[in-house]
């Protein structure tokens, strides 16, 4: 960080926006794993007086199964002594409900702040907060912080949206970038559409690298994790959202041309069924199983536990990602892949040229095309792999953690060092 500081730098997490779904808490956690980096901080992790909203809230059965996983189950079976200290204070001092996010960072202090400019202020004198992020609204400019934004998908699909959503998200985003205040954003392709679109000032906005981070705990096998789901032995794990454009028909009609070729594939997919802005979408995907006589090679796994769903991508053959849009390179599905040392097959998208391509770990296939996909999982059924090492993978989340983390903290200066001129500090 660029300014001598007489103790440390004290970051407010704007957690509440990102407490929604997978994606999102995949992404927090990120952040929080790239800030955790930096000794001379403190995180601070603003949270809701309600957990209504919290992803491990919603499915009656899912909270059941939660409660037989007991927390932090993986970092404890690490064995490493170095690790109790943590593990018990994480124990201690996080409220149950974002067990998730301490992982990464043990020492992190959890508060409860609405997200209103009253709330933000008291909290910022209370708790000696300098500088907040990442903020999808428009705050005080007597506050610091960052803003962000998730990508620009409605103009490259208009019609998977209604014309007064794509008001309310221009208005945001042109609201972001007129306050002045720094942007991160997931990848060098959304950065140029806020260009683009928008009018962005390219040093307004700072890119993320694409880092496939893990903690090592998640590292270590927990094959039990499974043997609930009765899986075949051999399968790709297809784990998105079931949102229009992750165009999961492509994988569907894959399926039925594999099946037709005599290739022994099955498709294994998770993620919650849900599709508010097309109402049938999912019906429609059971439908298509039945007309095509693919039941027999796939299955819907819905939403399940985080832990699970690792489990379930570390032996997998590969993870298929047939998406029309990402904000980040590959999406969630494939960052897991990639910390995990997993194969992937993704489509060839702009954005999934930010990936790290290497034909023996990861393939690119023609979007929507579902022949170009089987021709992939083929070249892949016919290919032995043999995963990195716990080491390897290891070292590569570190050299991710810190490429992120020094993203992170270049626009922290940015809007530091601007509050210490507009303030003379």
């Amino acid at each position: 960080m660029g300014s001598v500081r007489t103790r440390k730098l004290r970051i407010g997490l704007l957690a509440q926006e990102f407490l929604i779904n997978i994606g999102a808490n995949d992404f927090l956690k990120n952040i929080i794993r790239g800030l955790a980096l930096e000794q001379d901080v403190e995180l601070v992790f603003l949270c809701p007086r309600s957990n209504e909203r919290i992803e491990n809230s919603a499915p009656p059965e899912l909270k059941e199964r939660l409660k037989k996983i007991p927390f932090l189950k993986n970092l404890l079976r690490v064995g490493a002594r170095t690790l109790a200290p943590a593990a018990d204070r994480l124990m201690r001092n996080t409220p149950e409900q974002y067990a998730f996010y301490a992982e990464a960072c043990p020492g992190m202090e959890f508060v409860t702040c609405e997200i209103d400019p009253a709330a933000l202020m008291r909290v910022q004198a209370e708790h000696q907060i300098d500088i907040f992020m990442p903020s999808i609204h428009v705050l005080p400019t007597s506050l610091p912080y960052i803003t962000y934004w998730p990508d620009c998908q409605p103009k490259y699909y208009p019609e998977f949206f209604d014309e007064e959503a794509q008001r309310v998200r221009d208005e945001r985003i042109l609201g972001l970038l007129g306050s002045g205040k720094p942007m991160i954003i997931n990848s060098r392709a959304a950065k140029a559409d806020m260009q683009k679109f928008y009018g962005a000032k390219l040093d307004q906005v700072f890119d993320l690298p694409f880092a496939p981070i893990i903690e090592f705990s998640k590292l270590v096998p927990h094959p039990e994790l499974l043997m609930q789901y009765q899986l075949p032995e051999h399968y790709f794990a297809i784990c998105n959202q079931f949102w229009i454009h992750k165009s999961l028909e492509t994988v569907i009609e894959a399926a039925r041309i594999a099946k037709d070729r005599g290739i022994p594939v099955n498709m294994v997919f998770t993620g919650r069924m849900e599709e508010p802005r097309k109402p049938g979408y999912i019906d429609s995907l059971h439908q298509m199983v039945e007309d095509l006589g693919v039941g027999d090679m796939i299955r819907f796994l819905g939403y399940i536990p985080k832990d699970d769903q690792l489990e379930i991508i570390k032996s997998a053959v590969a993870v298929l990602q047939p998406t029309l849009f990402e904000g980040g390179p590959g999406g969630g599905a494939v960052y897991d892949a990639v910390s995990l040392g997993v194969r992937s097959i993704v489509s060839d998208i702009p954005i999934n040229h930010e990936l790290p391509i290497d034909t023996k770990k990861l393939l690119l296939f023609r979007t929507r095309d579902a022949g170009d996909l089987v021709e992939k999982i083929q070249q892949f059924l016919d290919e032995p792999y043999v995963g990195p090492s716990s080491e390897d993978l290891y070292q590569q989340s570190k050299r991710a953690t810190e490429a992120l983390s020094k993203r992170l903290f270049e626009a922290i200066d940015c809007e530091l060092s601007g509050e210490e001129a507009v303030h003379g500090a």
